[in-house]
């Protein structure tokens, strides 16, 4: 995945944060505690996501970055589900935490 963020400063340690990203599938497993699954129906292998996040600077070196992440296309087709926007596929939605060192 490949975020383009853009920081707006609210004060000198914390920003909000936003932007697109654009991420491509290298592998895919899917598994339950029975064992392994298959579903039948491939995932797509490119997506486009919005990302939203906070930024905290603790010092000039070091910073934590939490984001949330949710794909603007569909990662594979699963009709009849309802999703957070539209009823026409599965959806990738990921809360990331990072700590941040600059050197």
């Amino acid at each position: 995945e490949v975020p383009v963020m853009i920081q707006w400063f609210l004060t000198d340690k914390l920003a909000l944060t936003g932007g697109p990203s654009f991420g491509t599938l290298v592998a895919s497993h899917e598994e339950n505690e029975i064992g392994d699954i298959n579903s039948g129906s491939s995932f797509t292998k490119t997506e486009f996501s919005g990302n939203i996040g906070i930024l905290y600077k603790f010092s000039d070196h070091m910073a934590f970055d939490g984001r949330y992440s949710n794909s603007i296309t569909t990662i594979r087709p699963f009709p009849g589900v309802t999703t957070a926007f539209f009823d026409r596929g599965q959806y990738n939605l990921a809360i990331e935490f990072c700590l941040l060192f600059t050197f």
